[in-house]
């Protein structure tokens, strides 16, 4: 049974088939091609060559492409896939009548065209297919035609295509384009040229707008063009039009036989980030909504698409796009004219950023599906060039002599900022507090053996792997099992049959969870796992078997933050276990909840003595207190806001506060009976150390760091500080029981958001707070380094 896709693709898992539903084109499986001419057969598990046979009416062809494991980091191996159309043009020389190639060694470029029109809509909707794993994540297209000519030096990377729209609720499965249909009898277009100033002077149609005429020709006049052939289709650079606020863009008049538009835009990637390099990268994106589309043949204005998006809340917007044959023409042109010129002669406008030739372009205004799903797709003409999107080179994507990503080395390497990797010993040291895991073997039923050592003793680890196939990556879930592990340890003599005593299953656990995080590929165990799930540990003062944990860091972090000069926090072997009271009281809103004593150092810094009580809230707001006094948490407010300016997001501001620190974090109760924090965004950060007469003021040097963000003053929590709040939060919000009064929103705040911009009434606003059954923690340190994606989900699993 095929299952729809996105729009117009229907897709097949059992017979490993996707058909174009208007069209009736397919892309079928043929069988893993070990032996075709070409292909040298490789003892490299993580990549392998898939035959498949392109179909449509009038054409059935063969198609190579290589399935690749890629090591993404973090323990997920992505599965990507590379299109080579060399390989296929040398498939097809085999039968040079039947596919009409105009070169040995090459395609014919009305085939090579329809294959690849059809390819970069489809495969980003690829799933998960028998014998073929899940669904490549990237898919890579080596070698084509580019600018009127067959090269094998034209590199393009697409993504998969989203599955899940940015809005909540907002439905972008409706096909609302017509298809492109690419004749057999298409020749090669001409290649774009260099034209000086004041060489070319085309004729512009009477019909055109007689300002957008008067600007082309004032353009001409100023700067030079790209020109094709005799001059049957060019480009030239325009002033930024008024109602255009992307001022790191170029506006782009393109013009040919058929069409004339001022459509187009050019900017550079990341334009204060990259200002200095070369070569930069590009992006082309259009906005059919603001520009002329003009018909040269019928003299008139080009009949758009029109498309409604209804968003949450009853907001709509009518949305005019361009029809799907010309925005891929033109993203082909205007990516060739700034890919062919190698030495940058040529300019939309006069700026000394874009001096260099183009290394990489973005295609930002791509669709696929005749949807408005839109992958990435970037295109590049040499393996050396960084590519931007993918914070490394083509070379990784395409490179046919890389290796496997496994470490095979016998020397100790240095895993984040803290962690070596000893691989005689296959041991990982942490340098600061001289803590470390060992891989002690691999049991008859799989599972791995791990030896925790410090200076105080050792704690062994049971850890077994489970294999996933998940969205476009393949990995391991390692299940640490806390249970079993006590019992190992208790078997050799430690304590009898007393559970592992609190202090020191808190800092087993605090140090092994970064440790496996951190844990490289080795030939020992292969790739490292893509997360792990905890079962059993300490719960709110009790020994508690059923507890669950699931730790994730999802691949491509975003590291905004290092501690190499914090240490992480290693607990006292004689600490008691905490446990945590709820202290009823009715939900106040009139105000934000804020502690007793608080003291105003700057615009978002509080201080609080060390000797004042955590305070302030008792009779104004529920809270959770733990049992020694020393620590609370509980909500402060409403955070609720309107994302895109329509789609309200109920949240909860919550306070954390103990010894040392207290800060203000938001709460997403973003599923039923959920919550979620995130330790990234911090609001009014505090500290209860006090400052030293005649020293300069570093009290919250101990428990912030500043963030690498050029933009932002923000602090985020150093380990110990997030270590401790992470398990607090986790704790005490498992513990929390519940209360059936709702934590409206403040009423100022609820006001100035506007009637009718998709609120709720005001009963009805801000969020519930009843008992939850699972409580989320986002962003934390692996091997140092500060990751807002990395995530830790803890649960009571019951029968």
């Amino acid at each position: 049974m095929s299952d729809i896709k996105g729009g117009w693709w229907l897709f097949d898992p059992a017979t490993r088939k996707i058909t174009h539903s208007v069209t009736g084109q397919t892309l079928s499986f043929s069988n893993m091609a070990a032996a075709l001419p070409g292909i040298v057969p490789s003892a490299n598990t993580t990549r392998r060559w898939m035959l498949f046979v392109y179909e449509d009416s009038d054409l059935t062809c063969p198609l190579l492409i290589e399935w690749r494991k890629f090591n993404a980091g973090n323990g997920e191996w992505s599965v990507n896939w590379r299109v080579d159309y060399a390989r296929t043009a040398r498939l097809h020389d085999q039968e040079q009548k039947k596919y009409r190639a105009a070169k040995i060694g090459q395609m014919s470029y009305a085939i090579w065209k329809r294959l690849d029109e059809f390819l970069i809509d489809a495969l980003p909707f690829w799933g998960v297919a028998n014998g073929l794993g899940p669904a490549p994540v990237f898919i890579a297209f080596n070698a084509g035609w580019m600018n009127g000519a067959w090269t094998e030096a034209f590199y393009r990377v697409s993504g998969k295509a989203p599955e899940y729209p940015f809005n909540r609720g907002f439905v972008n499965n409706v096909v609302f384009q017509t298809p492109v249909s690419i004749p057999l009898d298409l020749t090669p277009p001409a290649p774009w040229r260099i034209a000086p100033t004041e060489s070319f002077t085309p004729v512009l149609d009477a019909n055109l707008p007689a300002a957008l005429r008067e600007e082309v020709a004032s353009a001409l006049q100023v700067r030079p063009c790209l020109v094709a052939g005799d001059g049957e289709r060019y480009l030239v650079g325009l002033p930024i039009s008024v109602d255009d606020v992307r001022t790191s863009s170029a506006r782009i008049f393109y013009c040919d036989s058929d069409l004339a538009t001022d459509m187009v835009r050019f900017g550079l990637h990341g334009q204060q980030e990259n200002a200095a390099r070369s070569p930069p990268p590009w992006s082309i994106e259009f906005a059919p909504k603001t520009s002329v589309l003009f018909d040269r043949r019928l003299g008139g204005a080009v009949s758009c698409p029109k498309y409604r998006k209804e968003y949450p809340g009853g907001f709509v917007f009518d949305a005019i796009y361009a029809p799907l044959s010309i925005e891929r023409k033109l993203a082909d042109f205007c990516r060739d004219g700034l890919l062919f010129d190698r030495q940058k002669e040529w300019t939309p406008f006069d700026d000394a950023m874009t001096a260099g030739r183009c290394s990489e372009v973005r295609l930002k205004s791509h669709y696929v599906g005749g949807t408005e799903s839109q992958p990435t797709l970037d295109a590049a003409i040499s393996l050396d060039d960084p590519l931007v999107w993918w914070g490394g080179t083509l070379r990784s994507v395409f490179d046919e002599t890389s290796d496997d990503g496994i470490l095979h080395g016998r020397a100790p390497v240095m895993i984040g900022a803290f962690w070596e990797y000893d691989p005689p010993s296959t041991t990982l040291r942490h340098r600061l507090t001289g803590q470390s895991v060992s891989l002690v073997g691999r049991d008859p039923d799989g599972a791995l053996s791990f030896l925790y050592r410090d200076p105080d003793g050792e704690y062994p680890l049971r850890i077994l792997p489970q294999r996933i196939l998940d969205t476009g990556s393949i990995g391991f879930l390692w299940m640490l099992d806390h249970v079993r592990s006590a019992a190992l340890w208790r078997a050799r003599g430690e304590m009898g049959d007393v559970a592992v005593p609190y202090g020191l299953w808190r800092r087993v656990d605090d140090c092994v969870l970064d440790a496996l995080l951190c844990w490289p590929d080795t030939e020992e165990i292969g790739q490292k796992p893509v997360g792990l799930k905890v079962s059993g540990g300490w719960f709110n003062g009790a020994w508690l078997p059923a507890l669950r944990r699931y730790v994730k860091p999802v691949r491509r972090d975003l590291v905004i933050g290092k501690s190499a000069a914090h240490a992480p926090f290693v607990e006292r072997l004689d600490a008691v276990a905490p446990s945590w009271i709820y202290i009823d009281a009715p939900v106040t809103v009139d105000a934000p909840i804020r502690l007793s004593g608080e003291v105003k150092l700057d615009r978002s810094r509080f201080y609080l003595p060390e000797s004042a009580e955590l305070s302030g809230f008792e009779g104004k707001m529920p809270a959770m207190r733990r049992n020694d006094g020393g620590a609370v948490v509980l909500p402060s407010a409403s955070g609720s806001f309107l994302l895109c300016g329509v789609d309200y997001r109920p949240i909860a501001r919550f306070l954390y506060a103990d010894e040392n620190a207290f800060f203000y974090l938001d709460g997403d109760p973003f599923f039923r009976n959920t919550m979620e924090f995130d330790l990234h965004m911090l609001f009014n950060v505090g500290t209860r150390r006090a400052s030293v007469s005649g020293q300069p003021d570093t009290r919250f040097a101990e428990d912030y760091i500043p963030t690498s963000l050029s933009h932002s003053d923000a602090l985020i929590p150093a380990p110990a500080l997030l270590q401790r709040a992470r398990n607090a939060l986790l704790d005490a919000m498992l513990v929390w029981p519940g209360t059936s009064a709702r934590l409206r929103d403040e009423p100022g705040k609820y006001e100035s958001l506007g009637a009718g911009s998709g609120r709720p009434d005001y009963e009805h606003s801000g969020v519930s707070l009843p008992k939850f059954g699972k409580v989320t923690v986002k962003s934390g340190y692996i091997g140092g380094y500060f990751s807002q994606n990395l995530t830790v989900s803890a649960w009571i699993e019951t029968d």
